[in-house]
């Protein structure tokens, strides 16, 4: 005989990335196991791929999860928590600087957070103003942040570098587009490696201005009376 089935309620959410309208609903025990494994790991690529397979199994709207942008992930995933788990947090900020080790209690509602975008911010950008020369950039995925966790081995500058080749979109000039996708990995490198240091600077500025999860905490300790503002960025550091 077939044991009854319990339904679980869907809630809705926008991708922050498109605004697509997304129907999900809670983690399951099964969810919850495979979330428990990961952190037991304490392996950065096996947490993602947890995530990545909780959002599968829990969004009821088919999503190109590869292929996300990993803000729109983090993103995702704290809706995900916060209906599974509980919506509220209870955080302890610690002062930036100085002798006074009074930790701040602070309680954040996971449902209020939103995705931070930086004024200014854009995708396409000016390496040439007179020759009309440019670069569209694309948002770091979850594949490539498997390849980033990989290559421990490489050096910060080539870890960077392999990071902005995977996210060429197109270059153009002002006469021509040349798709990403018609170039080679080699010919990518080679237009990136002849940037002025300004030129590349304009380009790793898109990346530490990507939109993120970030809340703004201010603060005044009761012991010492110093103001504190606690930045708080990704996912991390609402769960860790």
């Amino acid at each position: 005989m077939a044991l009854p089935k319990i339904k679980s309620p869907t809630f809705e959410l926008n991708v922050p990335s498109s605004g697509e309208i997304v129907v999900y609903r809670p983690f399951l025990v099964k969810e919850q196991k495979i979330l428990l494994m990961a952190l037991e790991s304490e392996d950065q690529s096996e947490m993602m791929r947890a995530i990545k397979q909780i959002i599968i199994n829990c969004c009821q709207t088919e999503l190109d999860v590869d292929n996300l942008p990993m803000f729109d992930l983090e993103y995702i995933f704290m809706k995900l928590r916060a209906r599974s788990v509980g919506e509220e947090i209870e955080l302890k900020l610690s002062h930036t600087e100085g002798e006074c080790e009074y930790k701040h209690p602070h309680t954040i509602n996971l449902l209020d957070i939103e995705i931070h975008r930086e004024e200014g911010h854009d995708p396409k950008i000016i390496l040439d103003e007179k020759e009309g020369i440019g670069i569209i950039l694309k948002y770091p995925t979850l594949g490539l942040a498997d390849k980033i966790n990989e290559a421990a081995e490489k050096s910060q500058i080539e870890v960077i570098t392999d990071m902005v080749v995977s996210c060429v979109d197109v270059i153009f000039d002002a006469e021509e587009v040349y798709p990403a996708s018609e170039s080679t990995e080699e010919e990518i490198s080679s237009f990136l490696n002849d940037l002025s240091q300004e030129q590349f600077e304009k380009v790793t500025n898109f990346f530490s201005t990507t939109p993120k999860l970030k809340v703004s905490v201010d603060w005044t300790c009761p012991e010492c009376g110093k103001e504190e503002t606690a930045e708080l960025e990704g996912m991390a550091n609402f769960f860790g």
